[in-house]
């Protein structure tokens, strides 16, 4: 028997380039491995609680699915204590909360990467999928959430799939590749650039697949684990440079790209100065997409980093806009069906309800049936009788409670004798 699905309502709690720069984004992203220790830390809410992490470098969001929405303060708490109070404190915490079909229209939206930084971009869909994932194998997803996101792949599948929300180049990855595209065409005599893409990650290879495609320099790629480095750079027959020589590569360079989930820079500014310094006549570009930020600033230096990235417009835009409209049709389409699904709930509670206690009272009219022996099909006929009664009893009148007015549910119940319900 399946377990009984219980009324809950959904919470958002979240931040993102919309409501807060990097400086503050950063302060509020949660790894992997932070998001999995938010959601098995006992204390944060009650035991059936539903919870989602989603956090990329554009949003830190927490998706709820709880018995009483004050339960959410129980989960800010948790975060702060996992961040580290005093930092959150500093930053004001400046979050957004969102509550019931709300929070399924802006996750739609999301998927569909109508709220992305980019129109239309890529990597959103699959970070919603291993966000659900990941809840999954903390044991965090109850039946109110797996519905939920389950529904928002779909809608940002066929968002994709039936418009051109994101047709073109319009991800980090190719809006950087475009920065850097302007940049050598300025500069036309100095060669074949060198490139240096720092990182192994989702948006490593997003950046890699752009500056393959348009062949821009002789890339080299470095990540703290050399074998993943060697990995991307096989799969696009490119150079890796190991963890070890990352300084010699940086010094090498005449673009530095930066896109690692290091909680803290890997390159510092006292090192980069110095760089800087030997090569006065030779200059050095940086762009820093890692979140928290990858690179210490310096006024010595030019870091390009997400938000100025996110500001750029271009031509593949247009055609991303057009498509709109009908974008927001499907994740309508798709809020439906969620609130259909939340609708029928009451419906489905006391369909499991009748299920359990038919389970019981098989078995007490068993036993009465046993004790009976031998009996008449009239005694037996009245013993499964009552038995069906006081199973349909409650529950007839809860549907009844629940189904609109007029409806054949208020109708009197024939067959079953005259008062049986």
């Amino acid at each position: 028997m399946q377990q009984e699905v219980h009324p809950k309502e959904l919470v958002l709690l979240g931040t993102s380039f919309r409501t807060a720069p990097a400086s503050v984004r950063e302060v509020l992203s949660l790894s992997t491995s932070e998001a999995r220790t938010l959601l098995t830390t006992p204390g944060a809410a009650t035991p059936d609680a539903e919870a989602v992490v989603l956090s990329t470098c554009n949003r830190s969001e927490l998706y709820l699915a709880v018995r009483e929405t004050s339960a959410a303060a129980g989960w800010l708490e948790q975060i702060g204590r996992l961040r580290g109070e005093a930092a959150v404190r500093e930053v004001g915490f400046p979050h957004y909360q969102l509550e019931g079909a709300d929070v399924a229209r802006h996750l739609f939206r999301v998927a569909c990467g109508l709220d992305s930084a980019v129109l239309g971009e890529m990597q959103i869909l699959g970070q919603v999928r291993r966000a659900m994932v990941l809840s999954a194998d903390c044991g965090k997803l109850g039946q109110h959430l797996r519905r939920l996101f389950k529904l928002a792949v779909q809608a940002g599948a066929r968002a994709r799939e039936k418009t051109t929300i994101s047709r073109g180049a319009a991800s980090t990855g190719s809006a950087l590749v475009t920065v850097l595209e302007e940049r050598l065409s300025a500069n036309s005599d100095a060669g074949v650039p060198r490139i240096l893409l720092i990182g192994a990650g989702d948006t490593a290879t997003d950046v890699m697949r752009h500056l393959a495609k348009r062949s821009l320099g002789a890339v080299a790629i470095a990540n703290r684990t050399d074998v993943r480095a060697q990995k991307l750079a096989n799969e696009f027959g490119v150079s890796a440079l190991k963890w070890s020589s990352l300084w010699d590569g940086v010094a090498e360079s005449d673009m530095v790209v930066a896109a690692t989930a290091c909680s803290e820079p890997i390159l510092t500014r006292e090192r980069l100065e110095a760089i800087v310094k030997r090569r006065a006549e030779r200059p050095l570009l940086v762009v820093d997409l890692g979140l928290p930020r990858n690179v210490e600033p310096s006024p010595l230096l030019e870091v390009i980093d997400v938000d100025a990235l996110r500001e750029r417009r271009n031509d593949t835009l247009a055609a991303r806009e057009n498509a709109v409209p009908t974008v927001e049709r499907i994740v309508l389409d798709h809020l439906l069906q969620w609130e259909q699904w939340l609708g029928f709930q009451p419906f489905e509670r006391s369909l499991k309800a009748l299920y359990l206690m038919a389970g019981r009272l098989s078995q007490d009219t068993s036993d009465e049936l046993l004790a009976l022996g031998r009996g008449s099909p009239d005694e037996v006929r009245n013993i499964v009788l009552k038995s069906m009664k006081r199973l349909l009893h409650e529950h007839i009148r809860a549907l009844r409670d629940i189904a609109p007015r007029g409806s054949l549910m208020e109708r009197p119940h024939a067959g079953m004798g005259e008062g049986s319900t």
